[in-house]
């Protein structure tokens, strides 16, 4: 090996003034150190190796169970830190051990119980956060956790990524001949994932990944859930055999996963003794069934206050109706099983019905908990089905938010179920019209116009206000109309009140410029857009995940320019048009006396922007860009 004297100098420096732990295994070992520490700049630690052993196990009684273990070995890049590791377990699992070794690191704090994760501020799963504090640069350290999954229905998945860099990490299954399990592969194709599969005369199978160099999972803005980028293995434990060959089905296939789901709601009393009255009053004087039925939604989305939190078998069983309506609150589950019940009173089938959001990768053709993650009810009126997710505040009946359009459902029906899926609405239903009328004063750009909310961004835009105190009323207009560009003013505004979810969301509006007209000599530039839509949408190189714009988009932007008669038009831009794929905009210029008119289209018809898709969507981005920095020129005549 070639000797660097620079890198032993700095080496040297280090220990003077005692960065680098007090022993040394050599000077390769610190070259690789310093590698690391140039290659991670911002990262506390590294994780040399991250072992996962999954073992499949039974005992007597019919017992089976699986014990996961991770060996985790850290490297510090960084000079006193602390480092965060946290596993999770609920009434289904336990922590049985964990266990920390190495040199100048210790256990500084370990927290175990119910806390606020992501929103979710009860829970029945828990946490463990495990503090480590690094005291020098260089310090190795392991990390042993141990978790038993006492029922396997809750070991669903397994990711390769962590929290922190990791130059190799191996994820091992060692499953007896007489379990049934199934792992489902997911978002192996970008990544170098070596894997073997050997099974031993007496039946025992073992099943290993490898993956290296694996850089930090990271939340990027606008993504999509973890399941949807990152690699991933889903563990379908079908059924195990007792030593006597007797068979015990857990989750064999959909018929299985929804017996077990419907034998928790089955557990539930719904005593509905007072809610007839209830009932009652509110669907008095509503004639048809149509309005019946959206009286009782509405009312829910009005009365009960949606909070994010899961009780009751991990989350999988919803609470009693008459529970949520004294609480004034609940969770999906919770809301839905109200809905369901205050319907059937009204004498409608109502029903509850399982889904997985576009948060999941999944569907139903994988049977296992992972495959959903909210509730909402249904109504089955003759041939038709008519779903309501009482989640979604301020939400019309019929429209569907864009987060479960398209997703299967699974629909109860007695000891079967009906597979269905939510209706995906037309991009029509999402159309979003913006007028104004500009003229041009003391140069100064002024104007009145309107703007026509539809689809998703009209629920945006309704929910900011359900949840906002009036007094901020002003501001929510002010960003929602103008789409946060600062350039102009919005001076007036027609919104005093939260409009009818029913009702069209127009917002009338007066607008000027913050800014005078750019003049050189007798010209005049002028920029019509005030909007700006997608400016400066860019993609980062680095990233992993594809983008989620949360709604389709079908945006008409109508500019009429009305210009003094000492005005005279010199040049308009020409007129444009850009289409790749699922996304298009055409922007066009007309002239009518001293009148100018700006039409803008744009249509995002999916809502969701792939990886390969970037280098398309830099190019539409890169035309908007490129369409709002062109002038209209005038010419003074005074």
């Amino acid at each position: 090996m070639t000797k660097n004297p620079c890198l032993y100098f700095l080496i040297i420096i280090q220990y003077i003034n005692g960065f680098f732990p007090a022993f040394s295994n050599g000077i390769d070992d610190d070259e690789k150190l310093i590698g690391l520490i140039k290659k991670y700049p911002k990262e506390k630690v590294v994780i040399l190796d991250s072992e996962v052993n999954i073992r499949f196990n039974y005992e007597r009684k019919n017992t089976a169970y699986i014990i996961h273990e991770q060996i985790i070995t850290f490297q510090s890049l960084k000079q006193d830190v602390l480092v965060d590791v946290v596993l999770d377990y609920d009434m289904f699992s336990e922590i049985t051990s964990n266990s920390l070794t190495g040199l100048n690191v210790k256990l500084k704090n370990r927290t175990c119980g119910n806390v606020e994760i992501e929103g979710i501020f009860h829970s029945d799963k828990k946490i463990c956060r495990y503090t480590l504090q690094f005291f020098q640069i260089g310090t190795i350290a392991k990390l042993k956790l141990v978790k038993r999954f006492n029922d396997l229905r809750f070991y669903t998945s397994e990711f390769f990524h962590e929290d922190y860099p990791v130059l190799i990490k191996s994820i091992n299954f060692y499953t007896p001949p007489n379990f049934d399990v199934v792992f489902h592969e997911f978002n192996f194709e970008r990544f170098n994932i070596d894997k073997t599969n050997t099974t031993d005369k007496q039946g025992n199978n073992s099943l290993s990944y490898n993956l290296k160099d694996i850089e930090p999972q990271k939340d990027e803005q606008y993504m999509m859930g973890y399941s949807h980028n990152y690699p991933h293995i889903i563990v379908q434990t079908k059924a195990y055999r007792n030593e006597k060959g007797v068979k015990f089905t857990l989750i064999e296939n959909l018929d299985d996963l929804y017996n077990w789901y419907a034998s928790l709601t089955r557990q539930l009393i719904n005593d509905t003794t007072g809610l007839h009255s209830l009932v009652k009053e509110i669907i008095k004087d509503k004639a048809s069934d149509y309005e019946r039925i959206k009286t009782v939604f509405y009312w829910i989305q009005d009365n009960i206050r949606y909070c994010a939190f899961e009780s009751g078998m991990a989350g999988y069983k919803p609470e009693e109706a008459a529970t949520v309506l004294k609480n004034r609150y609940g969770d999906c589950k919770g809301m839905a099983n109200l809905t369901k019940n205050l319907l059937k009173l009204a004498g409608y089938d109502a029903r509850l019905c399982w889904i997985g959001t576009n948060y999941l990768k999944y569907d139903y053709s994988i049977p296992s908990m992972v495959s959903d993650n909210h509730m909402i009810c249904c109504v089955i009126l003759g041939s038709d089905t008519l779903f309501l997710d009482p989640t979604e505040t301020l939400c019309s009946i019929g429209d569907y938010a864009e987060r479960i359009q398209g997703r299967q459902v699974l629909i109860e029906n007695g000891e079967s179920f009906i597979l269905s899926r939510i209706p995906v609405q037309p991009l029509r239903d999402y159309n979003e019209h913006r007028k104004i009328q500009y003229v041009l004063e003391n140069n100064l750009i002024v104007g009145k116009g309107f703007n026509i909310f539809n689809g998703e961004k009209k629920r945006n835009f309704l929910q900011s206000l359900y949840y906002s105190p009036r007094v901020n009323y002003n501001d929510i207009v002010k960003r929602k109309v103008l789409n946060e560009q600062k350039e102009f003013e919005i001076l007036s505004h027609s919104l005093s009140d939260i409009p009818d979810r029913d009702s069209i969301l127009k917002i009338e509006y007066t607008l000027k410029s913050k800014q005078q007209v750019q003049c050189f000599d007798v010209n005049y530039y002028i920029q019509i857009d005030p909007f700006k839509d997608f400016c400066e949408f860019r993609i980062e190189p680095e990233r992993i995940s594809d983008i989620n714009l949360n709604q389709k988009i079908f945006q008409k932007t109508e500019i009429v320019l009305n210009l003094p008669k000492n005005y005279a038009i010199k040049e308009i831009p020409e007129n444009e048009r850009f289409e790749k794929g699922n996304y298009s905009a055409e922007i066009s210029y007309t002239i009518n006396n001293q009148e100018i008119s700006y039409i803008k289209v744009i249509k995002v018809g999916e809502p969701v922007i792939k990886r390969n898709e970037f280098s398309d969507w830099a190019k539409f981005v890169d035309f908007l860009e490129n369409s709002y920095k062109k002038s209209i020129i005038l010419k003074s005549g005074s």
